[in-house]
């Protein structure tokens, strides 16, 4: 489900084993993505364009680390990795001074 009023991406629940395509949506313009319980394992670097993103839920997925994409996220206020196999967080997300959650 893409709501564009709204810059939401909520692809929750479907099954997914890879990061979608941002078919029909500018990737700068997301501010909330939910991924949660998929199967995605990895997150590819091309999302270093979500500039604008505030809320990401990639809960219950497959996850193992994290990639240097996410050091251009610095508008994110909420991050959700639980229920992953991920043993560390890399600086670039401990560094997150908007980060709440």
């Amino acid at each position: 489900y893409v709501s564009r009023q709204s810059h939401m991406l909520d692809l929750a629940g479907f099954g997914l084993q890879a990061w979608p395509e941002f078919v029909g949506v500018k990737p700068g313009a997301l501010e909330k993505i939910y991924l949660g319980e998929n199967k995605i394992e990895t997150i590819p670097a091309t999302m270093s364009q979500l500039v604008a993103l505030k809320h990401l839920d990639v809960s219950n997925n497959r996850l193992i680390s994290l990639n240097t994409c996410c050091k251009a996220w610095v508008a994110l206020q909420h991050l959700n990795l639980s229920g992953n196999q991920l043993f560390s967080l890399p600086e670039s997300v401990k560094g997150m001074k908007n980060l709440a959650h």
